[in-house]
């Protein structure tokens, strides 16, 4: 190996190697305490809607399950997902 290799492969292995934690942002904060309040309510894990979702929009989805005590964040996030259902269209 060259030396430019030899830097990258250390550098690589500092990386690897720390032990520190990835700091969160307030937003997955938010998301993580309103999900385990959703896991709790609806023994379900609460997830990003794919492939556009996001999380603001998934906590608000959250929120109003949580608020309406109705386990609905499929329908919240997908408008036709009862039509799908009964057409037996999966996800």
């Amino acid at each position: 190996m060259n030396e430019t290799e030899n830097k990258v492969k250390d550098l690589m292995n500092v990386f690897i190697d720390e032990d520190k934690p990835a700091s969160l942002s307030e937003k997955d904060k938010e998301f993580d305490k309103y999900a385990k309040l959703y896991e709790e309510r609806f023994n379900k894990k609460a997830y990003i809607p794919e492939p556009s979702g996001t999380k603001e929009f998934a906590i608000e989805c959250i929120k109003k399950c949580l608020s309406e005590n109705k386990d609905i964040l499929d329908e919240l996030y997908y408008d036709n997902f009862k039509k799908d259902e009964k057409n037996d269209v999966l996800y």
